[in-house]
């Protein structure tokens, strides 16, 4: 299918984000189709409308050029589907331990590009939860957050408690002292 790019969870094991190794691979297309397995991988397509497609790379892999999405596009894309993106928790610690490679700028920039507050609600109450937020708060100066409540993890039930700063119900706990080796 084109257009396309490898996004989401593959996309923040590839980049070195993510230690884990998901068992799908995750392709954003702009038409929807049927996951898709072949020899025991299975190929999951994200249907997103083509204003969301920006911020790809391409790379080789095998002597075969393929469309990636670029490290800070990936964590706007799971930071807006955190379903296809290992959970919240994957994610958050994915932005915990590469925090430095990361260009928060440039994700606040994707997120208003891609017209949804929700991912920089997320990304706030994560740097926030982790305890990196102190260098990144200029980030968030001038981004007005909507009225609406979403939830931290679109994978878990839509329980828990309202977090009135980020507007956020937060229905699992994100806690970094659990990702320590």
């Amino acid at each position: 299918m084109r257009p396309y790019y490898i996004g989401f969870w593959s996309a923040l094991n590839y980049h070195g984000l993510s230690d884990q190794i998901p068992s799908s691979v995750f392709i954003a297309t702009q038409k929807a189709k049927k996951p898709l397995t072949v020899l025991n991988t299975e190929f999951v397509f994200v249907q997103l409308n083509k204003e969301r497609f920006f911020g790809i790379e391409k790379i080789e892999i095998d002597g075969r050029k393929i469309n990636i999405s670029n490290i800070n596009k990936t964590i706007a894309d799971c930071l807006d589907h955190p379903e296809h993106s290992g959970g919240i928790e994957e994610i958050a610690r994915s932005i915990y331990f590469s925090h430095k490679e990361l260009d928060f700028k440039k994700i606040k920039q994707f997120a208003l590009r891609m017209r949804n507050i929700a991912i920089l609600k997320r990304l706030g109450y994560v740097l926030e939860k982790a305890n990196i937020d102190e260098g990144y708060k200029d980030t968030f100066k001038d981004v007005k957050l909507t009225k609406g409540y979403p939830k931290l993890d679109t994978i878990s039930r839509a329980k828990g408690k309202y977090n009135e700063r980020w507007k956020l119900l937060i229905n699992v706990e994100i806690d970094h002292s659990r990702w320590m080796y």
